[in-house]
């Protein structure tokens, strides 16, 4: 076994910017190429970024035998077609979130993955912080009592209808982009899927949604609500209420990013105390998990059964949109 990541990126996609310095930073990856749909844009897109390596097409990166991993930005739609690619040319996937469009793809992308002995991690990069682990840990040692009720809520105005976030055949909408962090959230918290959800959208005249809201019933008895959108100003928060107190945290899915502060609130009768959490870049905190799982064996936090049931809530949020009814998860 190799003790080295050598990453392969597919696309120039504008995230790649928070991946590309943690894939630099860490000693066990090295940054070998990347890859566009031309030449062209290729290199000159390494040259800017300092990659030694460009490729011309997907596929030719994909068969490099200097490569060994592979972070996926493409758009949505993308990921299941790619990412069983990547695993049948024996690449290691970091795929970004949401990881695909229904079960059914998921279901593909972990048999491919399994068949090929390789890695595949969704690229949900504060389920990898500390910050969530210390959450989990201060729920099961019962700071707040019994977890009641779960609030989410991700937004920001998007206007631009050539954005792939609103183009509805490339897996746009506000659920499948902010509203699966919140998904992911409750079942971080709840520890386990939901067993039935409602919800209520708001769409464009092309039909892409860019707003929803919805609600969330576990078989331990937690409520959830979620809320995401394009149609409003930027908002970011979760709060948890249990029989004894709530946690706040104002940086639930970016801690550590830009000016968002890791870390959370425990309030008790009006009383707030600020619990830190270790400071750490949440992007370098995935490229660790695939590095741990990859060379080491070792199981990332965040599981493809957890990308599952994140999927499988989502779809069922839409279902629900829909028919105007409450939709079991599947």
């Amino acid at each position: 076994m190799t003790n080295t990541l050598n990453w392969g990126i597919i696309s120039t996609a504008h995230i790649n910017r928070r991946l590309i310095p943690p894939i630099k930073k860490s000693g066990r990856s090295t940054l070998v190429g990347v890859a566009s749909r031309g030449p062209a844009k290729a290199q000159a897109y390494a040259a800017e970024w300092g990659i030694p390596r460009a490729f011309g097409s997907y596929q030719e990166l994909l068969d490099s035998p200097d490569i060994n991993a592979v972070y996926i930005p493409l758009p949505n739609n993308m990921h299941h077609e790619w990412a069983i690619k990547a695993a049948q040319a024996g690449k290691h996937i970091l795929c970004e979130k949401p990881l695909a469009l229904s079960v059914a793809e998921v279901d593909d992308m972990a048999q491919a993955a399994q068949d090929n002995n390789v890695v595949l991690l969704e690229a949900f990069q504060y389920r990898m912080h500390p910050q969530i682990a210390a959450l989990q840990k201060t729920l099961g040692e019962g700071l707040i009592g019994e977890v009641k009720h779960i609030t989410t809520r991700f937004s920001f105005v998007l206007e631009d209808e050539t954005n792939i976030r609103l183009i509805k055949e490339l897996g746009g909408g506000s659920l499948w982009d902010l509203g699966c962090y919140n998904v992911s959230f409750c079942q971080a918290v709840a520890q386990s899927d939901p067993v039935e959800v409602f919800a209520w959208q708001k769409t464009t005249a092309a039909g892409v949604e860019i707003s929803l809201s919805g609600q969330l019933r576990y078989e331990n008895g937690i409520v959830a609500h979620v809320h995401c959108g394009f149609d409003r100003s930027f908002r970011m928060s979760a709060t948890i209420e249990g029989t004894t107190g709530d946690i706040d945290l104002s940086s639930p899915f970016l801690p550590d990013v830009d000016v968002n502060p890791s870390g959370f609130s425990h309030i008790v009768d009006r009383v707030e105390t600020r619990i830190d959490t270790p400071v750490k870049d949440p992007y370098l905190c995935e490229v660790e998990a695939l590095e741990a799982a990859a060379l080491d064996g070792v199981p990332a936090p965040y599981t493809l059964a957890h990308s599952r049931g994140n999927i499988a809530t989502i779809v069922a949020l839409y279902q629900s949109a829909e028919q105007g009814k409450p939709v079991a998860v599947e």
